[in-house]
């Protein structure tokens, strides 16, 4: 299938955006779990602690492959696998190569176009380095929220959209699993400054994150007022 094909899939249904901030509990995916879900990379960990997988599980960055624990949750995922084509250019950046099995789960993947025009190109912050149009692709920066999941909710006509797990602070993850990836849960201003941008373009989007610094310029809406 290509990504074409996903188009208002799921016009005018409310999803949940999923990221893997310390944030997130077995509460809020117990709210969730009847719900169109999309999320990304550790949430993979979830399956094993709170037997939970997204509706899509998406991937921009070839390190969920290369590192053993979570190749190994993206192999087992009946989720829709659906990934960014810079997955390919990266890992040959790294010389890194896929094993047979991960070719296969390449192929199967909705894969969407990255619109950089270089893989290391300077670090994306504007408006105009946001796009909605999966059919041209996506600005690839490696934060996956930003890059796909949220991009994604809006191809599928989503609304409204609602954040959870995004924190946006160096806390680290709602996870404790040592793992090769270097990532503490940094986030710079860039990537904050992304969230406004969001806001602007998708009118019902929401902040469902407890953290008051997450999601900067996304309206905040509780889980009472949200039933």
């Amino acid at each position: 299938m290509k990504i074409e094909e996903f188009k208002d899939k799921h016009k005018g249904k409310r999803c949940f955006v999923i990221g893997t901030g310390p944030s997130l509990t077995k509460k809020d995916i117990d709210r969730i779990r009847e719900e169109i879900t999309i999320s990304m990379s550790g949430i993979i960990f979830a399956k094993e602690m709170w037997n939970f997988e997204p509706t899509y599980l998406i991937s921009v960055d070839f390190g969920n492959f290369a590192d053993p624990l979570f190749w190994k949750g993206y192999k087992e995922s009946n989720s829709i696998p659906i990934i960014s084509k810079w997955i390919n250019l990266k890992s040959i950046h790294f010389n890194y190569k896929f094993t047979q099995e991960q070719v296969d789960y390449l192929k199967k993947a909705i894969k969407v176009n990255f619109i950089n025009k270089e893989l290391w190109g300077p670090r994306l912050s504007g408006p105009d380095d946001i796009s909605l149009d999966l059919s041209k692709g996506i600005y690839q920066c490696g934060t996956g929220i930003q890059d796909l999941c949220i991009p994604l909710a809006s191809w599928l006509g989503c609304n409204p959209i609602y954040l959870l797990g995004c924190d946006c602070n160096d806390k680290g993850h709602y996870y404790e699993y040592k793992t090769d990836h270097t990532d503490n849960g940094v986030v710079d201003q860039r990537v904050k400054t992304q969230y406004k941008y969001f806001a602007e373009r998708i009118p019902n989007l929401y902040n469902l994150n407890l953290s008051e610094e997450s999601c900067p310029g996304v309206k905040k809406i509780t889980w009472k007022k949200l039933q």
